[in-house]
């Protein structure tokens, strides 16, 4: 008998749309050969702004760059047209093929936006480097790593064939003949267009006197004492100015300007890591490494391989000394005396001194040593010596300020352009000290000689010597050796 599974048998033909069917294939076929056509004149589009833009390549006066660049445009042609027929071929993917297409059109744009920027800033380049230009010592040094290889006589592009970075290569004479040196072009770059301006010293300062500000006060004299770094009673701040030559100077790039660019006594210098120090993988070793050059080379400022410049203790030292100098003669002091009061205020500085030279004799006599006393006995010595004519001018006095300051004990005295500098006579590797008269009343010179030759470290013994010798008379007034500390 006749056994059913469950299908209810169909009577109806079964009808099949072969015409739908065609057309659904032949659209799709239609679709992806539309797809190719797309895909195939993209790239096709894309090689010819690749072209377009090699032939628009940077020109130059200069024949080898223009050799230099004709070079690199064929190779990188040979380069985008080598993948272009592996595409074709089937030898790559259409992945493979964008992949290797955008490697080599990052590396072109790059080729070309780099020395489009050099050659059209070549001029500034040289301006900002001069002596009057906007440049920093940094920025000249960097361009220095890669001038070797912006020699475009001896200079031959060389594309690596996977990466499709490229290099600059240069032959050089060795100890083992003709040897072939190679830079990347990214590197090159990076010194050859790296820029730097120097720091604004003089805006720095301005803005630290403006915080500051002139206030006025009356000494015990009675006089009216102003200026910036003024305390109550008339004194200089010396501390403050200490301090804000330390916030001035508190980061290593504007150490670095301050120390290359700002005509410090010393010359200092860039160089780069030895190689057996900047290879030291350790921390802590390296930069025992760094700290022990720095030592052996006072004068020197190191650059490692990643671009980072190495600021010594002694090197910012020098600096915020520096910056201290410069807020010293930027800042102004000046004292007033009430004209009606002029006869009493000389009457009791007299008295004052001659009752502290008195004590300084009787105490120096017994103790061997100045009391503390003394201060205003060598303001009177100063005073003295340095009282100009209210009309004197820099250079008429210049013979009698070196004059003076030999007298003090001070050598090689230079006076420049209104700026008055000598070597610090207890410290030789400390900077000069300098003294800026310019642009001052002479009153002005003599408060400043009266703050800035007391306050040099370890000076003040031997000037307060003179001050005792000067009150003594006749006695001891050629031996201060008894009132020295």
């Amino acid at each position: 008998m006749p056994v059913g599974y469950g299908y209810v048998r169909n009577d109806e033909p079964t009808v099949v749309d072969w015409a739908q069917i065609t057309k659904q294939a032949a659209d799709s076929l239609a679709a992806i050969e539309d797809d190719r056509k797309k895909r195939r004149a993209d790239i096709e589009e894309t090689n010819r702004e690749f072209y377009k833009d090699l032939a628009n390549r940077p020109v130059s006066q200069n024949t080898a760059f223009n050799n230099f660049m004709s070079d690199y445009s064929q190779q990188v042609s040979k380069a985008m047209l080598a993948v272009t027929s592996e595409l074709k071929s089937g030898q790559i993917t259409e992945e493979e093929f964008y992949r290797k297409r955008a490697n080599i059109q990052s590396q072109t744009q790059m080729m070309l936006s780099n020395f489009k920027t050099y050659s059209e800033k070549y001029d500034e380049f040289i301006q900002r480097a001069g002596p009057n230009g906007t440049g920093a010592s940094i920025e000249a040094f960097e361009r220095s790593l890669g001038k070797d290889f912006m020699d475009f006589e001896n200079l031959r592009p060389i594309i690596d064939p996977n990466s499709y970075e490229v290099a600059f290569t240069r032959e050089v004479e060795g100890p083992l003949g003709t040897q072939l040196q190679a830079a990347s072009a990214n590197d090159v770059f990076q010194f050859t267009n790296f820029t730097r301006d120097k720091f604004d010293l003089d805006g720095a300062i301005k803005n630290a006197l403006s915080k500051v500000g002139v206030k006025t006060y009356k000494n015990e004299f009675g006089q009216l004492v102003s200026g910036q770094y003024i305390g109550k009673s008339g004194e200089v701040l010396t501390e403050a100015i200490k301090k804000d030559a330390r916030a001035i100077a508190s980061q290593d790039e504007t150490v670095i300007s301050i120390l290359t660019d700002y005509g410090i006594e010393k010359t200092y210098d860039f160089s780069l890591l030895p190689n057996e120090v900047n290879n030291i993988i350790n921390i802590e070793e390296r930069n025992k490494k760094i700290t022990e050059l720095q030592n052996q080379n006072p004068n020197t400022i190191y650059r490692d391989s990643n671009g980072k410049y190495y600021v010594s203790d002694a090197q910012r030292k020098s600096a915020i000394t520096f910056v201290e100098e410069q807020l010293t003669n930027a800042s102004s002091y000046k004292i007033e005396e009430a004209p009606y009061k002029q006869k009493e205020i000389i009457e009791a500085r007299l008295e004052l001194t001659d009752a502290q030279a008195q004590r300084l004799i009787d105490t120096a006599t017994k103790q061997g040593e100045p009391t503390e006393t003394t201060n205003d006995i060598l303001a009177d010595i100063i005073t003295e010596k340095f009282t100009f004519p209210p009309n004197a001018t820099v250079e008429e006095s210049t013979d009698q300020i070196k004059r003076n300051l030999e007298d003090l004990g001070f050598t090689n005295v230079e006076v420049v352009e209104g700026k008055v500098t000598f070597p610090n006579p207890t410290d030789s590797d400390a900077p000069d000290i300098t003294i800026n008269l310019g642009g001052r009343a002479p009153a002005e010179w003599t408060e400043l000689f009266k703050t800035r030759l007391p306050g040099i470290p370890g000076y003040g013994s031997y000037l307060l010597a003179q001050a005792a010798a000067s009150r003594a008379g006749g006695v001891g007034a050629t031996d201060t050796s008894k009132y020295n500390q």
